[in-house]
């Protein structure tokens, strides 16, 4: 075999063993910093949160810490009372200096991709923006504006566009609804495809968010998680 001949494969070698490695990284990676910052909550809560408070606990207790802890906190989110404590808290951290900078913003990055507040937008669109021809995704927040539609003359539908890579900004635009395209996707898909700045593959998002439906909807068909309303019990009463 000539060197040349052995050149070409060697570079052939070369380079699939870059592309695979390079694929591979991005595999990994996700996986990484995910178990990464679980076990380094976990350390901190086991060594220095003990000492913070005053209180010694076994190797282990402090994952048991942090259920207990949310699980009071959701609580209390749920609570009347405990509504108003968060409301003024949130405000005491608003005249902290510094904080008042940091904790607003956390929140709202919470809250960007907390699955809850997704339910708020209504679909997924296409509009005109930032200049005619060029496109971008947006969500319909609401179709009923009365006011703004009565003053122009036109139904008008208010769609809300997230900011790229900074999920805690975007803009609210008001659409003549002719000019409102409607997108057939999810809107966690869209969530996704926004946050990867495009370059997640629709077709395989739509396949990962059609597989966690249907395995949400397995679930809630299993005995052990379904609940029964009252009309059903007092029907199995009957019978």
């Amino acid at each position: 075999m000539e060197s040349k001949d052995m050149k070409v494969i060697f570079d052939k070698v070369v380079k699939q063993v870059t592309n695979n490695t390079i694929a591979g990284i991005f595999v990994i990676l996700p996986v990484f910093i995910t178990v990464f910052l679980i076990v380094n909550i976990f350390l901190w809560l086991d060594s220095s949160l003990p000492g913070i408070l005053g209180l010694e606990w076994s190797t282990g207790f402090g994952i048991l810490v942090l259920l207990a802890s949310a699980y009071v906190s959701g609580l209390i989110a749920k609570n009347y009372f405990g509504k108003k404590i968060m409301a003024a808290g949130n405000i005491i951290i608003g005249r902290i200096p510094i904080v008042n900078k940091v904790y607003p913003a956390i929140q709202q990055i919470v809250d960007a991709v907390n699955m809850q507040n997704k339910k708020l937008f209504k679909k997924v669109v296409l509009v005109e923006f930032p200049k005619e021809n060029s496109y971008s995704i947006a969500f319909v927040t609401s179709d009923d504006n009365p006011v703004f539609s009565d003053k122009l003359g036109k139904k008008l539908i208010a769609v809300y566009m997230i900011t790229v890579p900074n999920p805690t900004s975007g803009f609210l635009v008001y659409y003549p609804e002719e000019d409102v395209i409607d997108v057939d996707m999810p809107v966690d898909v869209a969530m996704k495809k926004i946050m990867s700045i495009g370059m997640l593959h629709d077709d395989q998002l739509i396949k990962e968010s059609l597989l966690k439906a249907g395995t949400d909807a397995e679930w809630n068909k299993t005995p052990i998680f379904k609940r029964e309303s009252k009309t059903e019990k007092v029907q199995i009463i009957k019978d």
